[in-house]
């Protein structure tokens, strides 16, 4: 992997501090420059001719598309924007690439993009089949290494995937798409989007995507190809819509429009769909490229006059590029001078093409590296997923008497049929590169898949189509000589596909003919179908007694078709299209609404009923569905509840399984389709297993609907729930506080506050996000307002508009006064009327006022009035007043996932050894020690500074000491980026943020992913098989995967979401025998402390009255001018679920107590020339969740110096532990905000390592205040530099464990000689003096006699 650093979300001024940018003379060179900054530098430097040339597409290379033969264009001009590429080596674009870089005037780099729709060279199976695998992971993959073939291969932009609902399978474009359900089309059209884009478009492996055919496409009357189609806005929006707003909201980086005509409107010149839509509503800044020659074919569709009246037409409707018809080219320019086309429409879509070279990184690596082919095609690992998607892919659609798996016992099959040696068909249409002889035939499949026993004879049989049936007679005396017939029948690659309309879905009656002829010698049948359509089969179905679906496989071929044949594969494969009875019954699709007359209506000459319906699959072994359970039965709208039910396997064999879960509505505003599939999951159940699957179901998406205009409602009333054969079902009611809570709607706008463009003065504030699933926007100015926080928005259209923000009054615990978090809201400048942040008791929506939109384009700006900590979590604009958000903490979650678009399963940031979350003075060390041993290290932390405690936002100096025996080494790494300044509550520059930043840059095998917090862990039984983190500041989540995961959040985050065992608060004396425990278990912990310091000014510094709740007099007022460690609160409150009113509070005592000095106090001279110089915002905090490990450390173990075998980092401090000030407490009783402490003194005690890792998370390390201690012993092991210590031994542990293959427990057993090897010798730099000499703690105590050991003659042996 390359190396990778993220420092999002840091202000300008950070970015100042963190790097010295060069100067360019032209800004769009400057790589550092923000991307939206470089293409507006750009575009101003570019003439009209260059623009048209950016939205003009030719080709490049040999075309082998019959479908669409491009001249070769001789002289290419320099200035080109986009090419398709048809090469195989990136040597002819790097040529191409190199006049448009090197010799054009502005040296803009040119596009490539290719048709890799299911493959590049290495041919996946077509996406129907991989639609009925139901595993978009596995097509995630199987898009990235597309990608990464392609774009080795020069080509930056795949026109893929195809997302279009297709019900008519004579459509031969069928193939290329995932079926006839909207939502199954949606969740693969985003694994695919993730699979070829990657974490990052500039990283040499990915491409950009593109969802086509935008929009209808499949809709084609008569299954024509390029013909009209009739939608209606209804249909528009239920069916054909959502697939694509669930790609765009995965990223998609550009969309192709399609040839089709929408009830007369092409959509190439759409505007309804294309900016109305796409641009305006979804927000898609992403380019639109028409299909080939689309532009021009409007003449012939009967909508434009002429190629200038097409271009013109195209280019208003919001279509950015002109693929191949040369309209734009030819007359767009002329346009622009005759007025009939302005230069913001050219720029617009200029502006886009840009965007996304800029994206891809072309102006820093335009070229592609030169790379031979068995580096690029055909590694082992793409070719065993292709065969991993093809066996899954594959549908078993009969098994009359369990004719297979085939017997074992030797047998002689005949194989037979004119697919039985071919490999060409096996690719399927669009195959990219492909070649026939990189396929496995069915034939050779088998020869190497069945057992040596088995005697395979061979007869073609008869050609795919013609009346040639001269081969029969050698097929049937292989037959007779056959104890089993595979009959391999289907389609010819061209037969599907672009241009590939068929009038019937039937085989062509030679086929048929032949299995007839066959059918006559008594002997069983398989059918093995290989095709690109579902097909009539009402004549071959009775022929035949088992039934294989096998599609177009893609180079795998007959490789699982062998296994599944045999037994080594169950078949798991289930339907994502229907198969009709016959091809008079289309078009036919599961979902379809309801007739009036359900028992009419039906045909007079067959079955109305298809011949395998959708989600049709068979298997080895058998299910069997329990009852659904739901946890409520009535839910209020924006409410949410989990149905579940569990599968048992009660067959012999493994098998894996696809759960569907349908909602159906009786009725509604809008009619309904009888049943929609909302949510399926594939799990492999073992045989006698039982296995829970679950829905999470949110109302207001799963049983929300659109009108004709795409707003979308949800009703009142029964809702249900299929799975399987059994239902359950689920009523819906207003929800309990009063409000019509609604999902995000087209005239409605969701902001979080902390993704503001400008933040002005605003803090962004993650602390509480467990409990809010959100930051927010924090007005700290120390009673001083601070500067304006900014964002551009675009309203979906003109009109009245709601205003309202999620704020509340954050004094409101201690005082019913209005609170002095005062803020207002602007819009475009102007002000709305309501004074914000100063009421209500709870996180809450508050009314804002009315907005008039005039311009659609608009500043929407936080104006703060006080500078006491007004917050503002998320803005909402609607035109439905009091249509709000939900405002409970699941609901509002499930929100905030749609109104952010955030893809169900985040794009994976790449795959680690280890990853370290928490950016502490521990996950420094862990990192960098795992790293400097040869572990690629992901190193999360949830704020734009490294430090932890010890950074300028809290400012805490370094307590303990390092170099202490028994391993001298270990706190080393502190020489290097440790503070070389002592203090608490000191000036920013003393705790040298900048230097840890350093010391972690400076490690290649180091990703540092600044303002990353950990929301989420994916578990594979006792491990964590990955987390998810989100962005402080854009909401995107990241998923990272690893074997190991080191927890230095300070809070145990990671090891709460994983189900780590923990414990919070005091033991009881008994427990463990501590002296200094309480002798009943408690709550109560450290606390944390909110720092502060004043600074003398010149002249009288006024400070504003600040009186909410608490009183301070002459005699009860903190008469001084800073506050370090001892302003502690929260002891009796949880850490955790309490934590932002224990912050508050320390907030709240600050400013009453300077408030008071300044304001109030007789004789105040010391106060009057002095403000607030610094005010913590971030609490810094001692202790919370502990993760319990093999070994608990307890006080016993350090006040005796208890020797363990595993003895590592050594703790030097003393057991520090802190309770209220006696006299705070008689001052405040019960609001105390001051403590004390006595230290006892410790002899240095080395800690086991047992202490690092969990007990029951098999790969889960910890270091920092969360490992395994007790409360007690947290009093000495808590300082800093020992929490250094710890995750130098942690990093250490992990490079074992990669090393040897082993588990953090499997290091204690088996490897700990080699641990302590590496303690022994350490991971810090070498030359660096010890400058952590200040606050290393009292005098040691000598050590306590103890009884003599083997081990260590002065220790106790446990």
């Amino acid at each position: 992997m390359s190396r990778q650093i993220f420092l999002y979300g840091i202000s300008a001024a950070s970015i100042l501090l963190f790097t010295s940018l060069p100067a360019f003379s032209q800004l769009y060179k400057n790589p550092d420059a923000p991307i939206e900054a470089r293409v507006t530098d750009l575009l101003g430097r570019m003439t009209l001719e260059e623009k048209v040339l950016q939205l003009t597409q030719y080709t490049l290379g040999r075309n082998n598309n019959a479908n669409n033969l491009g001249e070769k264009i001789q002289k290419m001009p320099a200035e080109t924007g986009s090419l398709i590429y048809y090469e195989e080596s990136p040597s002819l674009r790097n040529r191409l690439q190199r006049k448009a870089v090197e010799e054009s005037r502005l040296g803009i780099p040119i596009l490539f993009g290719f048709d890799a729709i299911h493959g590049f060279r290495t041919v996946y199976p077509i996406p129907l089949a991989q639609a009925c695998a139901w595993n978009p992971s596995l097509v995630k993959k199987a898009c990235a290494v597309s990608a990464r073939e392609a774009r080795m291969s020069g080509v930056d932009w795949t026109f893929s995937p195809m997302i279009d609902v297709a019900r008519d399978p004579r459509w031969g474009r069928v193939a290329e798409g995932y079926g006839e359900d909207p939502y199954v089309n949606g969740v693969f059209a985003a694994a695919s989007v993730s699979g070829y884009q990657g974490e990052d478009l500039r990283d040499g492996r990915s491409v950009a995507s593109c969802l086509k055919h935008y929009v209808g496409y499949g809709a084609s009357e008569a299954g024509r190809d390029y013909v009209y189609t009739e939608i209606s806005r209804q249909t528009l929006w239920d069916t054909y819509l959502p697939p694509y707003e669930r790609g765009i909201k995965a990223g998609a980086a550009t969309v192709m429009s399609a040839f089709n005509d929408i009830s007369g409107t092409p959509a190439t010149a759409n505007a309804y769909t294309l900016s109305e839509v796409l641009k305006n509503r979804w927000k898609f800044d992403g380019l639109v490229v028409s299909d080939w020659d689309a532009v021009k074919q409007l003449i012939p569709q009967g909508f434009a006059s002429s190629p200038e009246d097409a271009a013109m037409k195209a280019i208003h409707a919001g279509l950015d590029i002109d693929m191949i018809s040369g309209c734009y080219h030819e007359h767009l320019a002329g346009l622009v001078q005759e007025g009939k086309v302005t230069m913001e429409e050219v720029d617009e879509a200029v502006r886009r093409v840009l965007r996304l070279k800029f994206r891809l990184g072309l102006f820093e690596h335009p070229y592609t590296p030169e790379s031979a082919e068995t580096e690029r095609f055909l590694l082992p690992a793409s070719k065993a997923a292709a065969r991993q998607l093809a066996e899954e892919s594959m549908v078993l659609l009969k098994n009359e008497r369990n004719t297979l798996p085939l017997s074992s016992t030797p047998a002689t099959i005949a194989v037979v049929g004119p697919l039985a040696k071919e490999q060409r068909s096996l690719l399927g249409s669009w195959a990219g590169h492909g070649r026939a002889e990189d396929v496995t035939s069915l034939w050779d499949g088998f020869k190497k898949g069945f057992p040596k026993d088995h005697r395979l004879l061979y007869a073609k049989g008869c050609d795919f189509d013609g009346d040639d049936s001269g081969g029969f007679a050698e097929a049937l005396s292989i037959a007779g000589q056959s104890d089993i017939i595979l009959l391999c029948l289907g389609e010819k690659h061209s037969w599907s596909g672009e241009n590939a309309s068929r009038s019937t879905i039937a085989l062509p009656a030679i086929q048929e003919r032949l299995a007839e002829a066959l059918k006559k010698t008594g002997k069983p049948i398989v059918l093995i179908l290989s095709n690109g359509r579902p097909l009539e089969l009402c004549r071959l179905e009775p022929l035949c007694d088992a039934i294989l679906e096998i599609w177009q496989p893609g180079i795998a071929g007959g490789e699982p078709v062998a296994d599944i044949l045999t037994g080594g594969a169950n078949p798991s494969g289930k339907l994502a299209m229907t198969f009709p009875y016959s091809t008079g019954q289309i078009p036919i699709y599961y979902n379809r609404r309801q007739s009036a007359r359900p028992q009419q209506g039906l045909y007079q000459d067959e079955t109305s009923n298809p011949l395998y319906p959708f989600g049709h699959g068979l298997s080895y072994t058998s299910f069997r569905y329990g009852a659904p359970t739901s946890s409520a039965s009535v839910i209020g709208r924006s409410d949410t509840l989990q149905v579940r039910i569990e599968v048992t396997n009660t067959g012999q064999r493994d098998g894996l399984e696809t759960v569907h879960w349908y909602v159906s509505a009786p009725c509604g505003t809008v009619t309904r389709p009888a049943r929609e599939l909302k949510y399926f999951e594939k799990k492999l159940v073992k045989a006698g297993e039982t296995k829970t699957f679950s829905f999470a179901v949110c109302p207001e998406r799963d049983f929300s609907y659109t009108d004709s205009d795409g707003q979308r409602f949800v009703e009142n009333g029964e809702y249900t729930i299929t799975v399987g054969d059994k239902q359950t079902k689920i009523t819906v009611t207003q929800h309990v506080a009063g409000h019509t809570h609604t999902a995000l709607q087209a005239n409605q706008i969701f902001l979080e506050a902390e993704s503001f463009a400008e933040k002005g003065g605003w803090k962004t504030d993650q602390q509480f996000m467990d409990q809010m699933g959100s930051p927010y926007l924090l007005a700290h100015g120390m009673g001083i307002p601070v500067a304006d926080a900014k964002t551009h928005v675009r309203f979906p259209a003109p009109g009245i508009y709601y205003a309202y923000v999620r704020t509340y009054n954050w004094t409101s615990p201690w005082s019913a006064a209005k609170g002095p978090g005062q803020f207002r809201l602007s819009v475009n400048g102007k002000q709305l009327d309501a004074t914000l942040g100063d009421t209500g008791d709870r996180w809450m929506w508050q009314e804002a006022g009315k907005v008039h939109v005039k311009s659609v384009d608009a500043t929407v700006t936080l104006h703060d009035l006080t500078g006491f900590d007004g917050r503002c979590d998320a803005l909402y604009f609607t035109t439905r007043r009091g249509a709000l958000p939900p405002s409970d903490s699941v609901g509002l979650a499930e929100f905030r996932r749609q109104a952010l678009r955030l893809p169900d399963t985040p794009p994976t940031a790449g795959k680690y050894d280890l990853v370290v979350v928490g950016g502490g003075i521990a996950g420094i060390s862990a990192a960098v020690a795992a790293a400097r041993l040869g572990c690629k290290v992901a190193l999360l932390n949830d704020r734009p500074v490294l430090g932890g405690n010890n950074s300028s936002e809290i400012r805490v100096h370094l307590g303990g000491r390092i170099e202490v025996a028994p391993y001298p080494a270990l706190g080393g790494l502190q020489k290097e980026f440790g503070p070389s300044k002592v203090g608490n509550a000191q000036p920013a520059e003393n705790y040298e943020d900048r230097k840890k930043l350093d010391v972690v840059l400076k490690e290649k095998n180091i990703d540092l992913f600044l303002n990353y917090r950990g929301v989420a862990a994916g578990m594979d039984g006792k491990r964590i098989a990955n987390i998810t983190a989100k962005h402080i500041e854009t909401g995107k989540e990241l998923l990272f995967e690893a074997p190991l995961f080191a927890d230095c959040t300070g809070d145990g985050t990671i090891g709460y979401l994983a189900g780590a065992d923990w414990r919070m608060g005091r033991e009881a004396r008994s427990e463990f025998g501590e002296d200094l425990a309480p002798g009943q278990a408690d709550n109560k912990t450290l606390g944390s402390s909110v720092q502060w310091y004043s600074v003398e000014t010149q002249k009288n510094s006024r400070f504003p009255l600040f009186e909410y709740g608490i009183k301070f007099n002459e005699t009860n007022a903190e008469q001084t001018t800073k506050g370090e460690w001892t302003w502690e609160t929260g002891m009796n409150q949880n850490q955790i679920d309490d934590f932002e009113r224990i912050r508050d509070y320390g907030l709240l005592v600050i400013y009453s107590n300077w408030s008071f000095l300044k304001n109030r106090l007789k004789g105040n001279e010391a106060y009057r020339n002095r403000r607030l110089g610094w005010v913590a915002y971030i609490a810094g905090k001692r202790e919370s969740r502990r993760l319990l490990g093999d070994y608990i450390l307890k006080e016993d173990d350090i006040r005796k110096n208890v020797f363990h075998e595993d003895a590592s980092f050594t703790t030097t401090w003393s057991i520090d532990l802190h309770w209220e000030d006696p006299d705070n407490s008689r001052k405040f009783p019960g609001r105390e905000f001051k403590s004390v402490t006595e230290h006892i003194l410790i002899y240095p005690y080395a800690v086991p390592y047992r202490c690092l890792y969990s007990r029951n998370i098999e790969n889960l390390f910890m270091a920092g205040r969360d490992i395994s201690a007790t409360h007690v012993a947290l009093g000495t092991i808590r300082v800093m530099r020992t929490t250094g210590m710890m995750g130098e031994v942690v990093g250490m542990a992990a490079s074992l464990c990669k090393r040897f293959e082993q588990t953090p427990r499997g290091i204690y057993q088996h490897h700990l000689a080699d641990l302590k090897t590496l303690m022994t010798r350490g991971v810090g730099g070498d030359g660096f003096p010890n400058n952590q000499r200040y606050n290393e703690g009292g005098r040691l105590k000598d050590k306590p006699r103890v009884l003599q050991g083997e081990k260590d003659p002065d220790a106790i042996i446990l």
